[in-house]
Parts: C-alpha cells; sequence; structure tokens
C-alpha cells in the first residue's frame, strides 16, 4: 500500500495585489498628511483672526480715550465748574458696547489756593463685545492729567 501524502501549499498573492493594497496605503497616508497640514493651516489662521481682532479693539479704545481727553479740555474750556460726565456711544456699523466717563475734580486741598487752580482729569475709556467668538471681550484704558483752570472762552 502506497501512502499518499498531499501536502497543501500557501499561494502567494500575486503582484497586481500587492501593488493595489501599497498605492492604498500611500494614498491614505497622503490624505491624512494633507488632512494635517490644513487642520494646521485653519488653527493658524483662527488665532491671528483672534489677535487682529484684539489689536483692533485696542486701538479703538485708545482712540476713545483720547476723544475723551479732548472732549473734556473742550468742556473745561467752556464751562468752569464742568465735572465730568458719562458718554455711552452707539456704534451700529460693529458689535461692540463704548463707553466714555470722564471726572474732573480740583487738585490739593482746600488749604492750597495754587493747587485748586489746577484741575485733575480722569478719562476711563470702556470697549466691549458680545459676539460668541471674541468670548466676550472687554478693553479698558485710563489716562490722569492736570490742566490748569482756565477762565470759559465765549467761542
Amino acid at each position: 500500500m502506497s501512502r499518499s501524502i498531499c501536502y497543501q501549499s500557501k499561494r502567494l498573492p500575486n503582484s497586481s495585489a500587492l501593488r493595489r493594497g501599497g498605492i492604498l496605503v500611500a494614498v491614505l497616508a497622503c490624505l491624512a498628511t494633507a488632512l494635517a497640514i490644513f487642520l494646521a493651516c485653519l488653527t493658524l489662521g483662527l488665532k491671528v483672526h483672534r489677535q487682529t481682532r484684539q489689536e483692533l479693539m485696542v486701538e479703538q479704545t485708545r482712540w476713545l480715550l483720547d476723544a475723551g481727553i479732548s472732549h473734556a479740555i473742550r468742556k473745561i474750556a467752556r464751562n468752569r465748574d464742568y465735572s465730568g460726565e458719562t458718554i455711552s456711544l452707539q456704534t451700529p456699523v460693529r458689535e461692540y458696547q463704548s463707553s466714555v466717563l470722564i471726572s474732573v475734580k480740583p487738585t490739593g486741598d482746600s488749604g492750597d489756593q495754587q493747587n485748586k487752580q489746577n484741575l485733575q482729569i480722569e478719562v476711563i475709556a470702556h470697549l466691549s463685545t458680545t459676539l460668541p467668538e471674541a468670548h466676550n471681550t472687554a478693553i479698558q484704558r485710563s489716562a490722569r492729567l492736570t490742566v490748569p483752570r482756565a477762565e470759559p472762552s465765549t467761542d
């Protein structure tokens, strides 16, 4: 009696199947790389946009402060008894809420006549936004200066 031994051989995949699998892996790697680059650019763009918005708000607050100082000096020149005010600005073009608080006081104590002739002006400018992407940002700047008390002008 003869025995027949049967061996099963494992078939090796043909070369076209290996090529297709290699190409698929290469395409997926390229897509993953492209997605990573896109997400990095998107993140950088958002950071730059937020920083630009913040810088714009700081600049606008500085303009508000300068305007408040000029307004206070003009009011003091016209009215000797001007003590300050709060100005709320309506800005329909932008989504900002802004206000300027001006307070004017004589400097020095009541016994010092030289210092009573000077006025201390304090101006506080406040700018805020309620945009959801701005995370309710608020900027505040203030300035304090001393000016001589002058006689009111007739202009």
